[in-house]
Order: C-alpha cells, then sequence, then structure tokens
C-alpha cells in the first residue's frame, strides 16, 4: 500500500474477476485444512507434548509460543523488520491461545 501511495505510477490494477471469484473457494478451503492443522498440531499434540515432559507451565507457554511462532518467519514478500513484528505477535497470540487453553480445561 505504501508504494501505491509514494510511486503510484509503477503498479497497474487490472483485476480478472472471474478469475478472482473461481478461486474463493479453494482459497476458503485450503485456509480451513491449514489453520485446522496448525491447531491441532501445536495445541494438541506439541504442547500437550510439553506439558507432559515439563511441570512448569510458564515454560511450557514460552517454549510451545516460540515454536508456534517460528513457521509464521517464513511468510513471503515482507521486510526484515516486518518479520520480526509478525514473530512477537504471533509469539505474543501463542502465549495468550495456550495460557487460557491451561486455565479454562482447570475449570
Amino acid at each position: 500500500m505504501a508504494n501505491f501511495i509514494i510511486i503510484p505510477n509503477e503498479i497497474y490494477i487490472n483485476p480478472n474477476w472471474i478469475m478472482i471469484l473461481s478461486s474463493i473457494p479453494i482459497l476458503v478451503i485450503g485456509l480451513i485444512i491449514q489453520t485446522s492443522f496448525e491447531e491441532f498440531f501445536f495445541r494438541g499434540y506439541f504442547n500437550q507434548g510439553l506439558n507432559l515432559l515439563f511441570k512448569n507451565k510458564i515454560f511450557v507457554i514460552l517454549v510451545g509460543s516460540l515454536v508456534f511462532a517460528i513457521p509464521h518467519l517464513s511468510n513471503g514478500g515482507v521486510d526484515t523488520f516486518l518479520s520480526f513484528e509478525i514473530l512477537i505477535e504471533t509469539f505474543f497470540n501463542g502465549c495468550d491461545i495456550h495460557y487460557f487453553r491451561i486455565t479454562l480445561r482447570r475449570a
């Protein structure tokens, strides 16, 4: 978006609406499969394994969240600063989700 504002002559918008609309179902199905696998693997398998190995819940939350965040660094098309921001946001998001999972499971 910043490139479009700074150098508007270098970006051409020519949407092919038939191609865009026909790809929406494939994108939705792919998104559902990808996010489901990610949650099943990290929350259902990896974090439960960490819970069995380590009794310190804070350590499990931090390590699980870091391992959850590292694959998100490979998101293409971003610079180094944005990659670091994605890592931090995903890490804290993983901490939140894992913390609430642990506290709600006790209730």
